[in-house]
């Protein structure tokens, strides 16, 4: 009780009640969350969006100690825990505050989007000449491991198609890595989301805005 009071953690979300029982997700009435709201913040922290843009869109809904806790991925363990790589964990710890010219709206200061052939042809050219991958990152306003990725991989012009397809939503500017987390994310079949892809005709809505959502794939 005595820390419970001390932090706020009732008020900001840690716990059900002041009481002290533990907040186990949207389910327990009294999350501040709603689970496609800590999917749009796991998808924008997967695609290298700095934490001070993202608090920016949820600083009405939940306190920045709150959204700490959701960004670090201290709770709401069950969604999406794959975001978490040492990639994108590394680029958060070093990068992140370094984009502090970027544009506020969620998804335009996106380093995770997939790089063009020219893009890759530049990176394998600099690093023949010498230069190494921080340099190269710094240049390019990419983060290290993915210049490292595409200078050593020689195998295909642009390594990120030997993987699943990655979508963008017109809306946002979110990148998914696949079309089934697109899918999931608006709310719609693969199925009609695939056939949809790179049309005018919509497919699912934003969870944000509810409006129609767009796709184009990379």
């Amino acid at each position: 009780m005595y820390w419970i009071k001390k932090y706020d953690s009732y008020h900001n979300g840690y716990n059900m009640t002041e009481g002290g029982e533990s907040n186990k997700g949207e389910a327990n009435g009294r999350a501040l969350l709603k689970q496609w709201q800590v999917e749009e913040i796991r998808l924008a922290y997967a695609n290298h969006i700095p934490f001070r843009e993202v608090y920016e869109k949820y600083k009405e809904i939940i306190s920045k100690r709150g959204l700490q806790h959701v960004w670090h991925y201290d709770n709401w363990k069950n969604v999406m825990p794959e975001v978490y790589t040492e990639e994108n964990m590394n680029w958060h710890k070093t990068n992140a505050k370094s984009h502090d010219d970027g544009n506020t709206h969620l998804g335009l200061n996106n380093k995770a989007r997939a790089c063009s052939d020219e893009e890759v042809d530049l990176m394998r050219k600099l690093y023949s000449e010498g230069m190494n991958f921080k340099k190269i990152a710094e240049q390019l306003h990419r983060s290290p491991p993915v210049v490292r990725k595409y200078c050593l991989n020689q195998q295909c012009s642009n390594p990120s198609k030997m993987y699943a397809q990655r979508v963008k939503n017109v809306e946002t500017n979110l990148i998914f890595d696949s079309l089934t987390q697109a899918a999931k994310w608006a709310n719609i079949s693969r199925y009609c989301l695939t056939k949809r892809l790179n049309t005018k005709i919509s497919a699912g809505i934003v969870p944000s805005t509810n409006e129609p959502a767009h796709w184009i794939s990379l």
